[in-house]
């Protein structure tokens, strides 16, 4: 459990844990530099019960603390609970009846107020392709990893990489997978976005050059030898980034242009010949202010018809 600044709500998620159904497991809590009362809170509990360990560090960001965390743990199987939320009271017993009955390497979990999965096993290259495109939840939480995947490259990633860091560490765990994963319907998390205003997720602030940043670590995240198998779910996960960034800027700045995700966009299409939807192609291909004008109202209207009158089946989400 990485904490930062967490005093208010971390005695629930720790509860959540004491009161489980099962009583094999370990916490081990990392506080991460917070200037609260976190480490006084968590220390509570650990005095109260040897199953809980705390440790203190000065503030790294979220990969630094897991990576701690992990290195810290003694288990076999390592799930992530972040401070602002909790576990169902059955989560450790739902994690070892899969551990001893299935054959998997990673277990992915349905959460309340958020993604449910049909309960399926999927292979090395499907999964490896629905974590760069991130068709499942691609969050630190309501997973269960087997700690082989735990490499050091999977947590060594830069400092000022504190927002969406944890999906670029499940694409490293997925590039260290040898087997299979399964998906499970069973809940076993409750997400609290609600209960801290203060999160990453809410006061990171992009930008565009930190947007560039992100995308090439996101990409060195991916073997070399790896990255031509690749090449659309990579040129399509940068032509999204390049769509957030621009689609209601018609008169585009000159950075839009001249740097490393333009860059790497018109590397895939010339030299990997890869061929994205034609409004990703066209988008960041376009540069008269009217031409970008017109290509922005007529994408919001797609949009909507999709929103409304498409309803798209996923392969992984039930109801």
């Amino acid at each position: 459990m990485p904490a930062y600044n967490a005093g208010a709500f971390i005695a629930d998620a720790i509860e959540s844990l004491i009161t489980q159904s099962q009583g094999n497991w370990q916490l081990v809590i990392v506080d991460d530099g917070s200037s609260d009362d976190t480490f006084e809170v968590a220390s509570r509990y650990e005095r109260l019960d040897n199953l809980i360990q705390v440790l203190r560090q000065e503030n790294q960001g979220p990969s630094a603390a897991r990576g701690r965390g992990v290195a810290s743990a003694s288990g076999e199987w390592i799930t992530f609970l972040d401070a602002d939320d909790c576990l169902e009271p059955n989560a450790v017993e739902t994690f070892t009846n899969c551990v001893e009955k299935g054959n998997n390497l990673i277990y992915i979990y349905s959460h309340h107020d958020g993604w449910k999965y049909y309960s399926q096993t999927i292979g090395l290259e499907e999964y490896r392709r629905a974590s760069l495109l991130q068709e499942y939840n691609t969050g630190p939480w309501c997973k269960l990893f087997h700690r082989s995947l735990f490499t050091p490259n999977v947590f060594d990633i830069p400092s000022n990489i504190r927002s969406g860091e944890d999906w670029i560490m499940n694409i490293r765990i997925a590039f260290n997978l040898t087997g299979t994963v399964a998906f499970r319907r069973e809940i076993v998390y409750v997400c609290r976005n609600y209960i801290n205003p203060k999160s990453l997720m809410k006061t990171q602030k992009g930008s565009w050059e930190y947007t560039n940043a992100y995308f090439k670590e996101f990409i060195d995240s991916i073997p070399l030898e790896c990255q031509s198998e690749y090449a659309y779910e990579i040129a399509l996960n940068l032509s999204q980034a390049y769509h957030s960034q621009w689609r209601k800027t018609w008169i585009l700045p000159k950075e839009s242009k001249n740097c490393y995700i333009p860059e790497r966009l018109r590397y895939y299409e010339e030299c990997q010949n890869i061929r994205l939807p034609v409004f990703n192609h066209i988008e960041y291909n376009v540069t008269n202010p009217l031409f970008r004008m017109i290509l922005d109202y007529l994408e919001r209207m797609v949009g909507l018809v999709r929103r409304h009158l498409i309803t798209p089946k996923h392969r992984y989400f039930t109801s």
